[in-house]
C-alpha cells in the first residue's frame, strides 16, 4: 500500500478554489442523482430542504455501476404517504428503478450515462493549465504518483491515444474498478474540500499493473489511457 507523509494535497492555490466549487457539483454523479430524486419529488409536492443532504450512496461493485437512495421510504415516514406510490414515482425519473420488497430505489448507469461523465471529466483534464499545478503542496506518495501519470501521458499525447472523442464503450469489465474508483473520489470531492487522494493513487497503481495500454487494441488503449487522465486531473485539482 502506498504510504506518505504530510497532507494529502490542496487545492489549487489562489482564487482558483473559488472557481472550481461549482464545476465539482458539476462533475459529482451523486450529486447530479440528488438533483433528479429532488425534482421528482418536487413534482409530488414533497420539497427538500437541502439536496446535498438527500440520502444516496453507491452499491459496492465495480460493474454495473448503480446507487442508491432510501428516500422513499424516509419521507413516507415522515409525510405518513405510501412508499410504494413514492418509488413508483420515482421510478419515472432516468435509470431509476424499483428494488423488489424494499422501499429504495437504484440508479443503473448504463454504458452511455457513464461515458457522458467520463467524458466531462476528461474535458476538464484537457483545460488544465500547467500554471494551476504551482499551487499543489502534495503528500510525497500523491506527487509520485501524480508525476507517473504526468509522464504517461504525454507519451500517451506524442501516440495520439487521448484525441476526442475517447472510445469509451472499449472498456471491460475489469476496466471499472477504476472507473468506480474515480466516481467515489468525485463524490468525496464534492462534499469534503480536501478528500484522501492515497486511495485514489493506490486504485490507479494497482490498475496500471494489472491493465495493458499499449499492446492494447487501439479503442481499448485510448480508453485506458483516457482513465489515466481522468485520475491525473482528481489528483491535480
Amino acid at each position: 500500500m502506498l504510504q506518505g507523509k504530510g497532507r494529502t494535497g490542496q487545492s489549487v492555490a489562489g482564487d482558483c478554489g473559488v472557481k472550481i466549487a461549482p464545476m465539482i457539483r458539476q462533475l459529482s454523479l451523486k450529486s447530479q442523482l440528488q438533483q433528479q430524486l429532488a425534482e421528482q419529488l418536487a413534482a409530488v409536492g414533497v420539497v427538500t430542504p437541502a439536496v446535498d443532504s438527500l440520502p444516496i450512496y453507491r452499491v459496492r461493485q465495480a460493474y454495473p455501476v448503480i446507487y442508491r437512495s432510501p428516500i422513499a421510504q424516509q419521507w413516507a415516514k415522515i409525510r405518513n404517504r405510501n412508499s410504494q406510490t413514492l418509488v413508483a414515482h420515482l421510478c419515472q425519473g432516468r435509470g431509476w428503478v424499483a428494488v423488489p420488497g424494499r422501499a429504495v430505489v437504484d440508479w443503473h448507469g448504463s454504458d452511455e450515462a457513464i461515458a457522458q461523465w467520463l467524458t466531462a471529466v476528461f474535458q476538464q483534464w484537457l483545460s488544465l493549465e500547467p500554471r494551476n499545478l504551482a499551487g499543489l503542496d502534495p503528500n510525497v506518495a500523491v506527487h509520485y504518483t501524480r508525476t507517473r501519470w504526468q509522464d504517461l501521458l504525454q507519451l500517451a499525447q506524442e501516440s495520439k491515444l487521448l484525441t476526442p472523442p475517447i472510445p469509451w464503450g472499449a472498456l471491460t469489465v475489469s476496466d471499472y474498478t477504476l472507473v468506480t474508483a474515480l466516481l467515489d473520489f468525485s463524490d468525496r470531492r464534492f462534499t469534503q474540500p480536501d478528500p484522501p487522494r492515497l486511495p485514489l493513487c493506490q486504485a490507479s497503481l494497482d490498475y496500471y499493473a494489472q491493465h495493458r495500454i499499449w499492446g492494447s487494441d487501439r479503442p481499448l488503449a485510448q480508453a485506458r489511457a483516457g482513465l489515466i487522465a481522468l485520475t491525473h486531473y482528481w489528483l491535480t485539482i
